[in-house]
């Protein structure tokens, strides 16, 4: 029994001694592999050119597979100094590499800058360098800042305020004198270009007169320069001297005017609007005027071309505005119910009428922001409608 106990312990101390010199052996040759790997890779850096404290940080930070993708490349000189930065990323090595090849002027931070906020498309330049340490610039506007300087060849601080301010996106060339408008209520940057030129020849009007009278297109040739309604608004869709209707559009939600309350025909909405208004009113209201067809209004244009609006161009064709017996009750009231007096006396430079006595439908949310603004249609329907 004892000797079968001896043997076996015999047995174990001698296989345990072979795994002891296997293990050895291993570490040996892998170490050995180590070492001729290294040789090889120290080799082919020495031949590209790097020292061997560059060697050294590019073996601590970079796999042998990374490593490998240097050697398809000239010497480097701050590829050193990007290995150690904080924000280099391992993935982008080959566009580092890349960028820095074509702009080999460029500073570490600046590559790393451009490379991670993958801007490997910009041009670098004295510009760019400039650009890229500017009080307000904003990193995700940066091609934006150099398309733009680019095509109108400004000073860097204009350019970023230009960029900043989106002129770039209206393609407009900034000028310093634009600022003037800038801060001012109902600003339109793709206006600017005409509020300075409507001010040149205006001189008399301060800035914010200038704006209104732009916004409400006062600086364009009427029924010459102008759009199409768009009838897809409902309720605030805009018709003037500048936005026009065809002969064949008709609402499609006229109703009859009951003979309590006038005559003809209005928008439904309007009208419902309109008989509460006149349940809650301290005064009779009766409507003169609601819808009126373009062909009817072909022949009122004929028969009075200078008091009558041109066939297409009548707000009437809408179904939303109503003629009325104007009064100091409607003027205070109306837009409770969602009206405005649409042609006010002091506002004839912008609305091109003085008509007191019209009354529009826009709704209720509307109808109050304009009442507590004291503001035309014009003006709200170019600020929050057309350009929101």
């Amino acid at each position: 029994m004892y000797l079968i106990n001896h043997q076996e312990l015999k047995r174990k101390k001698i296989k345990k001694i072979l795994l002891i010199i296997l293990i050895i052996i291993t570490i040996w040759v892998g170490f050995g592999l180590f070492v001729n790997i290294n040789n090889k890779e120290k080799k082919q850096l020495e031949k590209i050119g790097y020292s061997n404290i560059e060697i050294s940080i590019i073996n601590d930070i970079l796999n042998s597979k990374d490593v490998k993708i240097i050697y398809k490349y000239d010497y480097i000189k701050i590829l050193t100094d990007l290995l150690v930065k904080d924000d280099f990323k391992t993935k982008k090595l080959v566009n580092y590499i890349n960028y820095y090849n074509k702009y080999p002027t460029i500073t570490t931070n600046d590559l790393i800058f451009i490379i991670n906020n993958d801007l490997d498309s910009l041009v670098y330049n004295d510009f760019t360098k400039e650009l890229m340490h500017h009080k307000s610039f904003k990193e995700d506007r940066m091609n934006r800042y150099n398309d733009y300087n680019n095509k109108y060849k400004l000073q860097l601080e204009e350019t970023v305020f230009a960029v900043n301010n989106d002129f770039d996106l209206y393609n407009i060339k900034f000028k310093n004198n634009y600022k003037k408008y800038m801060k001012r209520n109902y600003y339109i940057i793709s206006n600017v270009e005409r509020y300075a030129k409507y001010s040149d020849s205006n001189k008399n009007l301060d800035i914010d007169e200038v704006i209104s009278h732009v916004n409400s297109n006062k600086d364009l040739n009427i029924y010459t320069k102008n759009k199409k309604a768009n009838t897809s608004l409902g309720n605030t869709i805009l018709v003037n001297k500048y936005y026009y209707l065809d002969n064949t559009y008709i609402p499609n939600d006229l109703v009859n005017i009951e003979e309590q309350y006038g005559i003809g025909s209005l928008n439904k909405e309007a009208y419902e609007a309109f008989k509460l208004m006149s349940t809650n009113s301290t005064i009779p209201l009766y409507i003169i005027n609601g819808y009126i067809s373009y062909d009817e209004q072909t022949i009122l244009y004929n028969s009075n071309n200078k008091y009558f609006d041109k066939p297409g161009y009548s707000e009437n064709q809408t179904g939303l505005i109503i003629e009325i017996q104007n009064s100091e009750w409607l003027q205070n009231n109306s837009y409770k119910y969602g009206f405005i007096q649409r042609y006010p006396k002091d506002k004839k430079e912008l609305t091109g009428y003085d008509r007191p006595n019209y009354y529009r439908y826009v709704g209720k949310e509307i109808s109050e922001f304009i009442h507590k603004n004291n503001i035309t249609y014009e003006e709200y329907y170019a600020y929050f409608i057309e350009n929101k």
